[in-house]
């Protein structure tokens, strides 16, 4: 696959011969002066030496080969390795005023990583980018990619122990302890502990509640200082509390004996707050649980409440029968089907008023609506005169003959009024 194409600003930037670049390249001759060039420029903007003609990229290459007026297939004719290799080499580092790396200079940069950027950032990348720029600040150049990646492991675990002997030294001997038992061989409580405190939280119940609130207790028990972290950074924190999460006891033990200690301390102080946010977010949802089940409670009391009351079909015609045949009238006193007042008849119409109304509110609205009055001439407990039964019945009822859609009952005409006492005589009568 090729490559894509390098922009002109990049060539111009990086792959451009300053003077000074210019008069070391025009000591060479033949086909090495290229290869020169190009070596010189390489180190220049990475610190360090191609590993072979691989790294360069063939617009770098021609780029350079028309500043030198030479064909950019001379590169293939340079070597990699022999007398010349090395004498280029030792040119260029004099150049830039660089030097090779030796072992104590290994050493220093290895106690600089761990003693810093190690402590700060767990990731061998970050730190394989942090020390070849230190390389670069101090004018050394970078050691083989293998040697890098040793130097890399040996500043992690250093800053790794540094790290952990600096939190056990802030815990109680007991502490300390009580905290190896957590992994320590056998079936005792403190391991079955262990299990409990990486068991995730389960669902919305006070089961689940209540096991929370032990494992809050139980974390607490070990009584860990609340600055125990205080100057650790919270990425070390994180990868210890994670890597104490996977890692069976076994695995854990396989560890040296502080960083067991630093793991799981940094475990149960994470779980500590972990707990805690769950602990609330089961008392919401749990509250929010009550309250949904509360509302399906009073939906069911109301809906109960809507219920059709018996006869008053019946007496729907009873009012068109009435306002057919004597429109003038009052409304008197009159009786339902079994001998009962008019009362249900009358909470019947208010319910089946309020299912219309409920409709159009959303169930905010219900309280509202469940609450509005009666009108003075439906209500039995506002007294009054009579109600011409004219004015009940739609002018669309006012039929009679065959047709009319009334049914007739042989105890009453009129509607029933306000308890037992007869309305005042109206004027038509």
């Amino acid at each position: 696959m090729s490559r894509p194409s390098m922009d002109l600003g990049d060539l111009v930037e990086h792959w451009t011969l300053v003077e000074p670049e210019f008069d070391l390249v025009a000591r060479k001759h033949g086909v090495t002066k290229l290869g020169f060039a190009l070596m010189v420029k390489f180190y220049g903007r990475f610190g360090r030496f191609p590993r072979g003609r691989g790294e360069f990229h063939a617009d770098a290459v021609e780029f350079v080969a028309r500043q030198l007026r030479c064909e950019p297939g001379n590169l293939g004719f340079y070597e990699w390795d022999g007398i010349t290799y090395k004498r280029h080499r030792g040119e260029i580092r004099r150049f830039f005023g660089f030097r090779a790396t030796t072992v104590a200079d290994q050493d220093k940069l290895v106690d600089w990583l761990a003693g810093d950027v190690a402590q700060r950032e767990r990731c061998p990348e970050l730190v394989r980018e942090q020390f070849l720029a230190e390389c670069r600040a101090r004018q050394l150049e970078p050691p083989t990619a293998g040697q890098v990646d040793r130097i890399v492991g040996t500043a992690l675990r250093l800053a790794g122990d540094a790290l952990a002997a600096r939190i056990v030294a802030r815990l109680d001997r007991d502490t300390a302890l009580r905290l190896l038992t957590l992994v320590s061989v056998g079936d005792h409580d403190d391991s079955a502990l262990l299990r409990s405190v990486k068991a995730t939280t389960g669902d919305v119940s006070l089961k689940s509640m209540l096991t929370e609130i032990d494992k809050q207790e139980a974390v607490r028990s070990f009584r860990l200082p609340g600055d125990l972290f205080r100057d650790v950074a919270p990425k070390v924190v994180k990868e210890w509390r994670d890597l104490a999460m996977v890692e069976s006891p076994s695995h854990m033990r396989e560890h040296p004996v502080q960083l067991q200690q630093a793991m799981l301390a940094a475990l149960l102080y994470c779980r500590q707050q972990e707990v805690t946010d769950a602990l609330v977010t089961l008392l919401v949802s749990t509250v929010h649980r009550i309250g949904a089940r509360a509302n399906r409670r009073v939906t069911t009391k109301l809906v109960n409440e809507f219920k059709k009351v018996s006869g008053k079909e019946n007496l729907l015609f009873r009012v068109a029968e009435a306002a057919v045949g004597r429109p003038d009238d009052t409304v008197r006193q009159g009786r339902l089907p079994g001998g009962r007042r008019g009362q249900p008849a009358v909470a019947g119409g208010r319910v089946q008023g309020i299912r219309a109304d409920a409709q159009a509110h959303s169930a905010d609205d219900l309280p509202g609506v469940l609450h509005q009055p009666l009108p003075a001439w439906l209500d039995p407990a506002a007294g009054g005169a009579g109600v011409p039964v004219g004015q009940l019945a739609p002018a669309g009822d006012r039929r009679s003959g065959p047709g009319a859609p009334v049914r007739r009952q042989d105890d009453a005409d009129v509607l029933p009024g306000r308890g037992d006492r007869a309305a005042a005589p109206g004027p038509g009568r």
